[in-house]
């Protein structure tokens, strides 16, 4: 299990790991347990479970994030076309006035 491989499933950015305040040391210590242990048959499942769990905990509030930004952008642009349309009536006023 790397930070990159991690970042990679999860779709963001290694720095964005390595700056998570919470996840990296998930990461670190679920790295430490699986190092330390003798590799028997049954521990990769549970290694590899551990490790979806712990995608699955970085991705769920990503995909939140991603969403409300995507809604926030939508209603920017909506704000920024009213305005533009604001500015091209204003001006044709301006144009008239003159």
């Amino acid at each position: 299990m790397t930070i990159a491989g991690i970042a990679a499933d999860a779709g963001v950015s290694t720095d964005f790991i390595h700056k998570h305040t919470v996840v990296r040391p998930q990461i670190e210590a679920l790295r430490r347990s699986r190092a330390g242990t003798a590799a028997a048959p049954d521990q990769p499942a549970d290694a590899d479970a551990a490790e979806s769990t712990l995608i699955r905990r970085l991705t769920q509030p990503l995909a939140q994030v991603r969403k409300e930004h995507r809604e926030q952008i939508a209603e920017l642009r909506t704000a920024l076309e009213t305005a533009h349309g604001e500015l091209l009536v204003l001006r044709r006023q301006l144009a008239d006035g003159q």
